[in-house]
């Protein structure tokens, strides 16, 4: 049966809005989020309201929910994503020592894509018709037994004025036309090729046809140089197709979202690639390392507020080094005063604050004195 791959469609961190509120039924997701750790899996729940029709819990795997998804996101998740498989899982969880938990949440969206066809999703429904065709020739034949020969036998032989050669003349004729038809269709359905074995060959075919035309390309300038002990050791022996695919599969990960290099590599595992496998991807995959931090740094402030330091720390949790999470936070199109009024705005839509509180919440997410002076200033 055709393999079905996932391809990461979009990978992104947000935080769980929220969080200071109590459940219907009196818990405290205040102690729910004290309890979750980096890694724990989250899901995702419809919880609409007359004010949010289109709010989206999120919940522990026990039931037990957190808070909620922010309003744009959930709309675009929504819109975007109606159908795709999402991964949720626990980034962090922030606060504590007399400050209000929160939790930044890791959110993988797939698609499924099909080895043989990329960007097409399996089609289940054609895979499983390979067997119909069977089912249906038996359903005829019985069909044709009870239509055709069978009755036509029956009444021929209650004839009794009929002339005896000519009845079992036509008795033997019907009885060798109708053998002669089922043997034809099952000869039919036993030479035609299943589609998805028909689908497997052709995708073998041009594995091998990608891979013959790879080793007789024109070598570059690069390869005049000299190799190093791995890449010798590659271009004589071959690499395996479990290497070439967990290439492909970094390369698929990074056309669709930022990846530092660590974090691609536990991707691969999770795709259960062999350790060698993976590694073999992330150290040929071509990417810049530093050019990921910041569409990862971009990608977290388009749907969280993060000061410069704590977006910074993010970016290091994401496994980015200390070089390339310096450059992510460094480089990105940030306004640090606007994020930390967003941020306090945040805050205030979920509990109440004093000024003195709101600046000591704000200097706890790593925001300059100044950057939250400003930020209470705006918002009171």
């Amino acid at each position: 049966m055709e393999q079905v791959a996932k391809t990461v469609v979009r990978d992104f961190h947000t935080k769980i809005v929220g969080v200071t509120y109590g459940n219907s039924d009196g818990s405290s997701r205040q102690e729910y989020i004290k309890k979750l750790k980096p890694g724990d899996e989250l899901v995702f729940r419809p919880v609409p309201t007359s004010e949010y029709p289109d709010a989206v819990g999120v919940f522990t795997l026990k039931g037990e929910q957190l808070g909620h998804l922010n309003a744009d996101l959930a709309a675009e998740l929504k819109n975007k994503y109606p159908t795709n498989y999402m991964q949720a899982t626990v980034a962090n969880v922030t606060g504590g020592n007399d400050m209000n938990y929160g939790c930044n949440v890791h959110i993988v969206v797939y698609g499924e894509v099909s080895e043989q066809a990329e960007n097409q999703p399996i089609d289940q429904q054609s895979a499983n018709q390979a067997v119909k065709p069977k089912r249906k020739t038996w359903l005829w034949v019985l069909g044709w037994i009870f239509i055709f020969p069978l009755p036509l036998t029956l009444i021929l032989l209650k004839k009794q004025n009929m002339n005896k050669v000519l009845k079992y003349v036509i008795i033997a004729a019907a009885w060798i036309l109708y053998i002669a038809i089922v043997i034809g269709s099952a000869t039919s359905n036993n030479n035609k090729p299943n589609p998805v074995d028909q689908t497997e060959k052709q995708a073998t075919i041009a594995a091998t046809e990608a891979v013959t035309e790879k080793s007789t390309e024109e070598p570059t300038e690069k390869s005049t140089e000299k190799p190093t002990e791995k890449q010798t050791e590659n271009s004589t022996e071959g690499v395996s197709s479990e290497y070439s695919n967990a290439l492909k599969q970094a390369e698929s990960y990074l056309k669709n979202s930022a990846f530092s290099k660590d974090g691609l590599y536990d991707q691969l595992l999770f795709e259960k690639y062999s350790k060698d496998a993976a590694t073999y991807a992330v150290e040929n995959v071509s990417t810049n390392w530093n050019e990921n931090a910041l569409k990862s740094a971009e990608s977290y402030i388009s749907h969280s507020a993060f000061s410069q330091e704590g977006l910074y720390d993010q970016l290091l949790f994401e496994k980015y080094t200390e070089e390339q999470a310096r450059y992510g936070a460094d480089n990105v199109n940030a306004d640090w005063n606007e994020m930390a009024v967003k941020q306090a705005e945040q805050y205030l839509k979920l509990s109440s604050f004093s000024k003195d509180k709101l600046y000591e919440q704000l200097i706890f997410e790593k925001y300059t004195p100044e950057q939250a002076q400003y930020a209470v200033d705006k918002v009171y």
